[in-house]
């Protein structure tokens, strides 16, 4: 096993540790040496037992700062970063994994110095998506990432966190020679999307769609690249049947926001990959439940 220490933040509007949770927690441990869980809701004793025996400390924080003040938290209260061999960052916005990984660091070992899952373009500035990050000690002891998250500060807009940590995390270590990687290279393509498009044409009504869809062909040719394309939204489906995605991102399942066609994710999961659907099923239901008003 390699030493591992992993930094996994937290938020349940409900105040509750998800049992999709603890399954991400238990397959963390299983290739990590320590496991930090910070969280931003208010936890019971009850919650913090679920994974008190799972990592190595359990912290909460006020709900402030998204992900990455999690992550400055956990940062900040390890005293001895240089022992370990790796440093994975990451969060609850996702279920999974689908796939074992084990599996996934065997295939992206050695290939750079930090690497994630997928990546985005958006705004037109390229980055690794954060909901998953692997780094190397080269990185995480370098004096950029170190400055870089002490200036973490707690923004209130998701868009300025986005902006300010999200995008600047992935360009400012490459612009300090670090080499980077994704699991997931660009698997989008402009006759995917447009095929996405006709379906949605189909299953949701002919003219606000069309619309859209003549909205887009009018962009510039370079609106059509695969970086362009938030494919973790839009082709969750593709991305587990030819390329493992080993996560389906939470908002896709509960928001939609790409009006994909999601009815068949029991049985899409079920038939397509190691994980028990249940553990998603029982979750949006709750959500639903819980809907405040």
């Amino acid at each position: 096993m390699t030493n591992r220490i992993v930094i996994f933040a937290h938020f349940d509007r409900d105040h509750l540790i998800d049992d999709y949770v603890i399954y991400y927690i238990r397959a963390l441990k299983e290739l990590s040496k320590a496991i930090l869980f910070v969280s931003s809701s208010s936890l019971s004793g009850t919650e913090i037992s679920k994974v008190g025996k799972l990592c190595d400390k359990v912290s909460t924080r006020h709900n402030i700062g998204y992900d990455f003040m999690s992550w400055k938290a956990g940062l900040d209260s390890i005293r001895n970063l240089s022992d370990y061999d790796e440093l994975i960052l990451c969060n609850d916005s996702v279920y999974g994994p689908l796939f074992s990984l084990q599996d996934l660091f065997q295939k992206m070992k050695g290939k750079a110095d930090f690497w994630g899952i997928t990546a985005s373009q958006a705004k037109k500035k390229y980055h690794i998506q954060t909901y998953f990050l692997v780094f190397t000690p080269k990185v995480f002891l370098s004096d950029a990432f170190q400055i870089f998250f002490a200036g973490i500060q707690p923004h209130t807009c998701k868009e300025k966190v986005v902006e300010s940590y999200e995008v600047q995390l992935t360009r400012r270590l490459h612009s300090c020679g670090f080499t980077h990687q994704v699991y997931i290279d660009n698997p989008a393509t402009a006759l995917n999307i447009l095929d996405l498009k006709l379906t949605q044409i189909r299953n949701r009504g002919f003219y606000p769609v069309l619309k859209k869809l003549i909205s887009i062909s009018s962009y510039q040719k370079d609106r059509w690249t695969p970086n362009r394309v938030n494919t973790t939204m839009l082709l969750w489906k593709k991305l587990i049947q030819d390329h493992h995605m080993p996560f389906v991102k939470v908002s896709v399942l509960r928001d939609n926001p790409g009006t994909v066609d999601i009815n068949d994710y029991n049985e899409f999961i079920r038939c397509n990959t190691e994980y028990d659907p249940e553990l998603i099923r029982n979750h949006l239901l709750r959500l639903k439940e819980s809907v405040p008003g």
